[in-house]
């Protein structure tokens, strides 16, 4: 959920179509996440690789469901590097904040596909990163399930917060 990130280079290359995409990418992480900037350059590359595995795999901007191309070894790779992120910038709330809310996409997708992603894990003898309660993933998006509005990762936003959809 890199949206500022997305916003801000999709602008600058309306305004200029010959810079380099990667070089605004790297800009815009720094002046955004501060120390996380290149832990969180590392996970988008690591994102990428992952949807690349399957060729014929679509990964739009908006995609709503990591199916299709994530595993639980992508998925635990992303919550190593929100760690590391959210650790670099540790001892600053704004860019701690700023690092929680990027981090949610990969929440809410242990959240979507939690019991498929648990046994990937048993059947291949790895570790599961994904959280212990997953219940308390929507505690923690709680607050902002109306300002999110339609967000959603494989089903409406709401859906969350009825627990008769969540088979966990």
């Amino acid at each position: 959920q890199l949206l500022a990130l997305r916003t801000w280079v999709t602008a600058q290359m309306l305004w200029n179509p010959n810079k380099n995409p990667r070089k605004l990418m790297i800009e815009f992480l720094d002046g955004y996440y501060g120390a996380a900037a290149p832990i969180l350059m590392e996970y988008m590359e690591a994102m990428v690789d992952g949807a690349h595995r399957n060729k014929d795999q679509w990964l739009g901007s908006y995609e709503f469901t990591t199916a299709g191309w994530a595993t639980v070894r992508d998925m635990n790779a992303a919550t190593r590097l929100f760690d590391e992120a959210a650790a670099a910038v540790k001892g600053d709330k704004i860019l701690s904040q700023r690092v929680w809310l990027a981090r949610q996409s990969i929440d809410l997708s242990w959240l979507d596909r939690y019991d498929e992603f648990k046994q990937e894990a048993a059947d291949k003898g790895i570790l599961f990163l994904g959280p212990p309660d997953p219940l308390k993933i929507i505690d923690a998006v709680a607050p902002y399930r109306q300002t999110w509005g339609r967000w959603h990762i494989g089903k409406p936003f709401s859906a969350y917060f009825d627990l008769s959809l969540i088979h966990i």
